[in-house]
């Protein structure tokens, strides 16, 4: 009931904030978030924007630069040399610069900055089973959208030159029909020894650092190597370490060791189970006795209950108590997953992505007079299929550098 209370209040508490900011926007004041370009004044009782020419005067540079061929990488890059901070006083990037053209975010595609205002374009809704809140877009006939010439930083003609070069063919220099890249297969799963950011494919033939990609060389020097390369020696590396005869013998091995560990632990545990059980039992016995003596009360009706039902747990624990049985199934769920591996190498590279990534922790790729390694360690595969790590302590377990 409590819940059902709060979420009504939080209801009618959005409701009230939204009559609000439209109130703010039929005085001629603002309601939306912040902008790069702009700052917020209080006039009265309602906020306003107002232009900062600074930054106005950057607006216009990063049009005019992409208009007239410049990828989002190069002005981002030359932002960041420059030392000139984005809105939130950090570095630019890829993201903050070419955004989303369908849902009108990011540097390019905000159109405050030719005069026109849009608000409520979207709204944020909470998933009640995940408690995640979600943005979707609402119907266009609900957007607020109005002309404050007072905020055009862009002209007309430089807005129209950056849509154009947008819709343009890719090879034509453009954005248009730029799909997802296809998923290499370790981007996402290595880390650059400098910045300790991600280390992502940055082209058809390079993985690199991902801040040095989308932010420039003044952020990070970044760290790049040969993909093909990368895949092949990391992909026999991890062949080496988990699926070599060596390995699997030593695996095993170590399985017979967890195995006998499991019994004695098992044999301990049944004997104080057996001691526990007699000792229940003569409880019990001697409760019953006085219930047939003294007759029946609450007191030797909550006793007599509490020990028959700790005898059924100790019982229901013995009978369970069942050694070895979670270590070999973990032992063929650790074969499957590597068996599944050099499947989905050749056929699904997400998926092939997805076992790589329960089996070896983030690697780190490093620079080194002249070269590059990355250092692996395998022995999270264990944990992804319910060993325990010392199962594969001689099979990864201590990192590996390997040079690429």
């Amino acid at each position: 009931m409590r819940g059902l209370i709060n979420e009504i209040y939080l209801d009618d508490l959005r409701e009230k904030t939204h009559r609000g900011l439209a109130g703010q926007l039929a005085r001629g004041g603002h309601a939306g978030g912040r902008a790069y370009g702009y700052r917020s004044v209080r006039d009265g009782d309602i906020s306003r924007l107002e232009v900062v020419p600074e930054q106005a005067e950057v607006i216009r540079w990063i049009y005019t630069r992409y208009a007239e061929g410049w990828s989002c990488q190069r002005v981002a890059a030359d932002l960041n040399a420059r030392g000139v901070k984005s809105g939130f006083g950090g570095t630019w990037a890829v993201s903050a610069l070419y955004g989303s053209p369908n849902k009108g975010s990011g540097v390019l595609n905000n159109e405050l900055y030719i005069g026109r205002l849009i608000w409520n374009r979207s709204q944020y809704v909470k998933d009640p089973d995940t408690g995640k809140r979600t943005r979707i877009d609402r119907p266009r006939d609900e957007w607020h959208i109005e002309e404050r010439p007072e905020l055009q930083i862009v002209s007309h003609s430089l807005w129209l030159a950056v849509r154009e070069r947008m819709a343009r063919p890719t090879r034509q220099g453009g954005n248009a029909g730029k799909g997802a890249r296809p998923r290499s297969l370790f981007g996402g799963l290595l880390k650059c020894g400098i910045c300790g950011g991600a280390v992502v494919a940055t082209s058809g033939r390079h993985y690199g650092c991902a801040a040095r990609k989308d932010r420039g060389p003044a952020v990070c020097a970044g760290v790049q190597a040969n993909r093909q390369k990368v895949d092949q020696r990391l992909l026999y590396a991890i062949r080496e370490e988990l699926l070599s005869p060596s390995a699997i013998a030593e695996l095993q091995e170590t399985v017979k060791e967890v195995l006998a560990a499991r019994r004695r632990e098992a044999a301990e545990l049944a004997q104080a189970a057996r001691a526990r059980i007699a000792e229940l039992d003569s409880e019990i016995a001697r409760l019953v006795d006085a219930v047939a003596t003294v007759g029946i009360s609450p007191a030797l009706t909550a006793r007599l209950q509490q020990a028959e039902a700790e005898r059924e747990r100790v019982t229901a624990e013995q009978d369970s108590n069942v050694p070895g049985g979670a270590v070999i199934d973990a032992l063929q769920r650790y074969r499957k997953l590597l068996a599944d591996l050099e499947q989905s190498l050749s056929t699904d590279t997400d998926r092939a992505r997805e076992i790589l990534r329960r089996m070896i922790a983030p690697a780190e790729m490093v620079a080194r007079e002249g070269q590059v390694f990355v250092e692996i360690e395998t022995g999270r595969a264990a944990i992804a299929v319910g060993l325990s790590l010392g199962l594969v302590a001689g099979a990864g377990l201590e990192p590996a550098t390997f040079g690429l």
